[in-house]
């Protein structure tokens, strides 16, 4: 492959917006960066994309990301599951909400709705939308762990699951088949949602979601507290009525200035980050959710977090603190 041939096709391209071809100019005469960015194209795996963002075929950007969704519409209209439509979630990454409906329109114009979050969620929510509205696939856009200036695009199946033999291997020959950006398919963000094929999801989902993890709770009185990661999960800031259902004073406790500095004086930081975010002082941590039947005295449990906060990881990016 002629790199410096593909850098002056994506230049003269109509196709692409004037954006990409300023950023491409910018590196003009940068041997290296012209040849990192258009050396091969950025690779669909059995986990899907993953790669920086930027402007280029080796690069995470709403071309790439339409090329991958043209290739998974392909495969989805071969195996017949064109009519239920494809469930997307995204997180906290510069471009998420971007690529997140750069896909959606693609699929739309393939005549494949899309059902897309309103704002950041979970992986395993992700997983549970799917199942729930019956959904043929799934995409989140994330990048887990990986550094601040990547992102990425994971596919799931029917079953909630990232895709395994033979739809993976289905969809990366799909994709690989994508040759030409001009045969890829968008269309108006309107247009799709007045054409039913753009739903936005939401509390919706969110509500029957922990219902179904309540009814996974073997100790009822147990309290939890999900927290977004540096890298990861959504800072549900203003969302406190979610997690108002079983706790009548949550509210009060989360507005007790004075409950809060006592409870900061327990070793752990999440008094101070609930403080700070109560305050707006942060968006990069939250408290991801607080659900407790229990009316014990936050005081008498609070101690006991330390021993067992941070205890794992369940692969989106989001850990789990506890206390029974």
């Amino acid at each position: 492959m002629d790199y410096k041939k593909v850098y002056e096709d994506w230049l003269s391209n109509p196709y692409f917006d004037e954006d990409t071809k300023a950023e491409l100019k910018g590196i003009a005469g940068d041997e290296k960066e012209i040849e990192d960015r258009f050396y091969m194209e950025l690779e669909f795996g059995t986990a899907g994309l993953r790669g920086v963002i930027g402007a280029g075929m080796n690069r995470m950007n709403i071309y790439t990301v339409r090329k991958a969704t043209q290739g998974l519409a392909n495969y989805i209209k071969k195996v017949g599951g064109q009519d239920r439509g494809v469930a997307i979630a995204y997180d906290s990454r510069r471009m998420s909400p971007e690529f997140a409906d750069e896909a959606a329109l693609c699929l739309g114009a393939n005549g494949i709705k899309a059902y897309v979050f309103e704002s950041l969620r979970p992986t395993p929510e992700l997983s549970y939308a799917v199942r729930k509205l019956n959904c043929i696939a799934g995409i989140n856009v994330t990048a887990s762990h990986n550094p601040a200036e990547y992102n990425g695009y994971k596919v799931y199946w029917e079953d909630g699951a990232q895709i395994t033999p033979p739809h993976d291997t289905g969809i990366m020959d799909e994709v690989k088949a994508v040759t030409d950006f001009n045969t890829v398919l968008t269309m108006d963000k309107k247009e799709a949602m007045d054409k039913n094929l753009y739903t936005v999801i939401g509390e919706d989902i969110d509500r029957p979601y922990m219902e179904e993890i309540k009814k996974l709770v073997i100790h009822q009185d147990v309290y939890f507290f999900y927290r977004a990661s540096s890298w990861g999960w959504a800072t549900w800031k203003d969302r406190w009525d979610l997690v108002d259902w079983e706790m009548r004073d949550y509210e009060s406790f989360v507005k007790d200035p004075a409950l809060v500095a006592r409870l900061a004086r327990g070793g752990s930081d999440m008094p101070g980050m609930l403080k700070q975010q109560m305050e707006g002082e942060i968006d990069s941590w939250a408290i991801r959710w607080c659900y407790a039947q229990s009316r014990a005295d936050m005081l008498t449990v609070y101690p006991r977090i330390s021993r067992v906060r941070n205890m794992g990881n369940d692969g989106s990016g989001t850990h789990t603190d506890a206390v029974a």
